[in-house]
């Protein structure tokens, strides 16, 4: 018969991770629309200027500072495209909620000890909510029999290791497809991390 507390540790285990997942998928599509949106929006303000000046000249000069607006013209469209497509990625998440989800765990760390810039460092780019599960999971593993600087270890790890693959998942992901690939990149570039990190840790301490 097996034991049910391994069960319960188990299923635990594969639920936090389906959930850790599905949170950064909503964050990971949040910021990169908001990134796609914003670089839109810059690439239009270019163009606006471009136009502006434009009126000031006739003849071939305004029409080559108008050619130039219509080519920063594209390219935000080009991504306000991306950052659609990355917002659909998240799924049909309201706004408000998608907020909370995205907020960003490091501003959740005050002060200005070095283990507080650490801290904020480990967690920059991690979903607060997912943050605040994932401890809750190591109190939980404590609370059932867990050595309290092994979960520390794990959760470190999870956290570190997660937001550092889900950088460059990203940043992967943006180079071979803008926008969808910005978000699956992300997300499996930070599961890749969390699970090497914890590797890594077990490893290091013989578990």
């Amino acid at each position: 018969m097996k034991d049910p507390l391994a069960t319960a540790k188990a299923t635990k285990t594969y639920a936090m991770f389906v959930v850790g997942q599905g949170l950064n998928t909503i964050k990971g599509s949040t910021d990169a629309a908001g990134d796609f949106f914003q670089k839109a929006s810059q690439w239009n303000d270019t163009a606006s200027t471009l136009q502006a000046r434009a009126e000031k000249y006739s003849g071939s000069v305004r029409d080559r500072f108008n050619k130039a607006a219509d080519s920063y013209k594209k390219v935000a469209s080009t991504n306000a495209a991306y950052a659609d497509d990355a917002k659909r990625m998240g799924g049909p998440v309201g706004s408000k909620a998608r907020s909370i989800v995205s907020a960003d765990a490091s501003g959740l760390v005050k002060g200005t000890l070095r283990v507080a810039n650490v801290s904020r460092g480990l967690v920059r780019g991690v979903p607060a909510v997912g943050t605040t599960l994932t401890i809750g999971s190591a109190a939980w593993d404590v609370a059932n029999g867990k050595n309290v600087w092994e979960a520390t270890e794990d959760t470190a790890a999870n956290l570190g290791g997660g937001a550092a693959g889900g950088y460059f998942g990203g940043i992967v992901g943006t180079a071979i497809c803008p926008g969808v690939g910005t978000v699956i990149g992300g997300v499996v570039g930070g599961a890749i991390g969390s699970w090497a990190a914890g590797w890594g840790v077990n490893a290091a301490t013989g578990e």
